[in-house]
């Protein structure tokens, strides 16, 4: 029934159909909100699953490249894997040859212990005998270092004793001396006497080959000239000439005589020694390999207990710079000057 007035339950109907027109459309907005949050969720997964998509791609490249790797690696392997069993069989068949062989070592190298073994007994054997050797010497050596130490006491007392002595010496020494010097002062005066008693005798100098024990001692005379002396007696004036122009002499006999290696000897002076010299007497003369002046020019000299019997000579090495010539002797006391020229 319809009028311009409504009654209760017309009210009533009309709020309840507005409520429903609300809830739908809360209903609808919601669905559209949910609707929008689906949109939201699904781009984000959308997102997410493009990027476990890319990463499951790329997992898949790996996969790809590592799968490429092992086939590479199985390759290399199963290649190795027939090397090494190539290698096996070689060995093997190595072994089988050498194993004759490494038998027959096997026996000489026991054979080599066994000798060694021997020879590390023979070693330790002579070892043992080096010890026992070493002992015994030790044993002597220490006998012998007391009979050292003995004797050191015994050479110390005779040190002693001789420095004692050695006073007594000295004096003996010098009696010694005078007496030589009384020896060689009388004979330098018998000397003087028999070269005078024989001048005068022979009236100057004659040429002999006797030894001087010939010659009249001092105060006899002779028979005659031919039995002290050989040749026939010559008259000589006061100055000693020959009648025949030469000079003669008392005694000749060789010091030296060129060889082949000595072809110049020349300008010879003796003289006598100093006191304390085992010589009496020196004879000092120039020699060269060549003639007179060559570069090789020096002296030698001779000694002599009795300026009879000389001994070998002897080469003195005073050059300097050059030749040395004219040695000149001088004794002075105790010490012998030599003068010479160098040129």
């Amino acid at each position: 029934m319809r009028s311009g007035t409504s009654s209760p339950l017309s009210r009533k109907g009309g709020a309840s159909s507005s409520i429903s027109k609300i809830y739908i459309f809360t209903c609808i907005a919601a669905g559209f909100l949910f609707l929008g949050l689906l949109r939201v969720l699904s781009s984000q997964h959308a997102s997410e699953l493009q990027q476990i998509r890319q990463s499951l791609q790329r997992s898949e490249e790996e996969n790809h490249r590592a799968l490429e790797k092992l086939e590479e690696l199985r390759g290399k392997l199963e290649k190795v894997s027939l090397e090494k069993e190539t290698a096996l069989k070689q060995a093997k068949r190595c072994t089988l040859e050498l194993l004759p062989s490494c038998e027959r070592s096997k026996g000489e190298l026991q054979a080599e212990l066994t000798s060694l073994q021997h020879l590390h007994t023979q070693q330790e054997t002579s070892k043992n005998e080096c010890l026992a050797a070493r002992n015994s010497q030790k044993l002597q050596l220490a006998k012998q270092s007391a009979q050292c130490e003995d004797a050191q006491a015994s050479l110390k007392q005779d040190l002693d004793n001789a420095v004692k002595s050695e006073s007594d010496c000295e004096m003996s020494v010098k009696l010694m001396r005078e007496a030589n010097q009384r020896q060689r002062t009388q004979a330098e005066a018998t000397s003087q006497l028999t070269a005078r008693i024989l001048l005068t005798y022979l009236k100057g100098k004659t040429q002999h080959n006797k030894p001087l024990s010939a010659l009249p001692a001092a105060g006899q005379s002779a028979s005659s000239g031919s039995e002290a002396f050989s040749g026939e007696e010559r008259g000589c004036d006061e100055l000693g000439e020959l009648s025949d122009g030469t000079n003669a002499v008392l005694s000749k006999m060789r010091v030296f005589e060129n060889n082949g290696d000595i072809n110049y000897s020349h300008m010879a002076m003796v003289s006598r020694l100093p006191s304390a010299s085992p010589w009496k007497w020196i004879m000092v003369w120039q020699s060269t390999t060549g003639v007179e002046g060559t570069d090789d020019q020096h002296f030698r000299c001779a000694y002599s207990h009795d300026a009879r019997v000389w001994t070998a000579p002897l080469v003195m090495n005073l050059r300097e710079r050059g030749v040395v010539w004219g040695p000149v002797l001088h004794l002075d006391g105790d010490t012998l000057w030599l003068f010479y020229s160098e040129s």
